[in-house]
């Protein structure tokens, strides 16, 4: 409870209190009957005067009515200090120098296969100068002949601290298929002093949409370069009737 609603509360339960002891008269009870006009309830007391009663109930609604209206400013300005930005792939493409930012490895020595994220989404909006992801939209699997130096990863270290450098993202036994960030939504904080108890901020958390491999393709695009034509996916979770490749079934140990 903010410190505004428990004061109104406390004001509230004080006036309530003294409306209980003060006397009505007979407008209050007109009023309370709902069988009067307003005109007739303004007659009455304009001839038997306004009771403490009915001043009472009068300031405990403006006192209502206040805090009502300033909590909804306060949650107006705290919505209205939230920047939101969506980087599009040409973007992204343009912040890692002419490589994609790559978001998820997927190793298919492990059944089912094991996907890690090795650039988080907070990391990567971090990274482009906002701090938060509300939705993050990542490609289908690229093979690791296609992903081997040709994209760059943020590593963040257990303490949350995103490196200020990306790496080149390397796998040179070729191991791995990864996911590459097709569009990124990041959202920050306008005045982190005004939004810092706030709930609007806490609670946002990312919406990640995984594209699925195209159908009945001619050729499956695996370019870790830049692809303005249609993308045509639908959200998942996990990889949609994906076949291992063969590379995968000859390795028997897990490297660390």
């Amino acid at each position: 409870m903010t410190k505004l609603k428990y004061f109104a509360l406390i004001l509230l339960t004080i006036s309530a209190s003294s409306i209980q002891a003060a006397s009505k008269n007979l407008c209050d009870e007109l009023i309370e009957s709902g069988n009067s006009t307003p005109e007739q309830i303004k007659k009455c007391q304009e001839k038997f005067g306004v009771s403490e009663y009915a001043k009472e109930k009068e300031a405990n609604k403006i006192i209502k009515d206040q805090t009502e209206k300033t909590e909804g400013e306060i949650e107006a300005r705290k919505k209205d200090n939230i920047e939101v930005k969506k980087f599009s792939q040409d973007e992204l493409f343009d912040a890692g120098f002419g490589k994609p930012f790559y978001a998820m490895r997927i190793d298919y020595r492990f059944r089912p296969a094991k996907e890690k994220r090795i650039t988080d989404g907070d990391a990567l909006c971090s990274y482009l100068g906002y701090e938060k992801s509300v939705k993050s939209v990542i490609s289908a699997e690229i093979m690791p002949n296609d992903a081997d130096k040709k994209g760059i990863v943020l590593d963040t270290n257990f303490l949350g601290v995103v490196s200020k450098e990306p790496e080149l993202y390397r796998d040179e036994d070729l191991k791995f298929t990864v996911r590459k960030y097709i569009e990124i939504t990041c959202v920050k904080r306008k005045d982190k002093s005004l939004d810092a108890s706030a709930d609007v901020y806490k609670k946002l958390t990312e919406d990640l949409l995984v594209l699925a491999p195209e159908i009945n393709a001619a050729k499956k695009d695996t370019s870790s370069g830049i692809n303005n034509g249609p993308r045509g996916g639908k959200e998942i979770k996990t990889p949609n009737g994906y076949n291992p490749p063969e590379w995968s079934k000859d390795s028997k140990t897990i490297s660390k």
